[in-house]
């Protein structure tokens, strides 16, 4: 599943930094490999460690603006990321995952917002899972990791790969 959302992002990210005058064509392949994996390295790092909210934005159906609060909170570490991946200036890996990170987060919001508009309750099962979660539910969050990073079984990772075109 985390597979195919990479795929996915450095396709765009690779259009959108090749058609960017901030970024150097030369650079523009990796810095789409860079930033997407940096940005869904992130993201796992801060579900892992027990802040749902990143998830749980992911998982809204709604539009990330660049502004969130959960953007903002993961953009530091991923520039910092990128730039030691790239070689590249602080300022220019910061502008590289500003863009990268809500394009990555809005690309599965796109897939949740379809999948509601088709009659599934993502957010009855997001508020399930950061209850059970939050509330000390055995190792709930834990499954949930290994769901995402492609665990056996169904649950959330089912229902994102899902998402997102897999069986």
């Amino acid at each position: 599943m985390l597979e195919q959302l990479l795929d996915l992002a450095k396709t765009h990210l690779g259009e959108q930094f090749h058609a960017d005058p901030e970024v150097d064509n030369a650079i523009a392949p990796d810095a789409a490999n860079a930033a997407s994996s940096s940005v869904i390295d992130a993201i796992m790092s801060q579900v892992k460690g027990g802040n749902l909210g990143a998830i749980t934005e992911m998982l809204s159906g709604s539009n990330t603006d660049a502004s969130h609060p959960e953007v903002q909170n993961l953009m530091p570490n991923i520039a910092t990321t990128i730039a030691g991946k790239l070689g590249i200036a602080p300022e220019v890996a910061n502008g590289l995952a500003s863009k990268a990170l809500p394009l990555i987060m809005n690309m599965l919001n796109g897939k949740v917002g379809q999948a509601q508009a088709g009659g599934i309750d993502i957010q009855g099962l997001v508020g399930q899972l950061t209850g059970a979660a939050q509330g000390g539910g055995g190792n709930m969050l834990g499954n949930i990791v290994s769901s995402v990073l492609g665990g056996s079984g169904g649950g959330l990772g089912s229902i994102v790969g899902k998402l997102l075109g897999g069986k």
